[in-house]
């Protein structure tokens, strides 16, 4: 429905990365789940500035781009 209407919004209708079916990120348990190299940088740089690991964690699991390459989420 909210899909339905952003596209009858004047302009171009922007989807991304699985936002358009409503999917979840993922939350892998260790950081040796996670094959981004931009994860694993930043999980190195923010253990040398003194972060929790749970901060961390918190940040991986919301801008990690791993989230987009899990497979679809069904309910059934």
């Amino acid at each position: 429905m909210l899909a339905t209407c952003l596209h009858f919004l004047r302009g171009t209708p922007y989807i991304y990365q699985g936002e358009e079916i409503g999917m979840t990120n993922v939350r892998f348990p260790t950081l040796a789940d996670y094959r981004n190299i931009e994860t694993i940088n930043f999980h190195r740089d923010a253990l040398e500035s003194g972060f929790t690991l749970e901060k961390i964690m918190a940040g991986i699991y919301a801008k990690s781009r791993d989230n987009a390459r899990t497979p679809m989420q069904w309910s059934g």
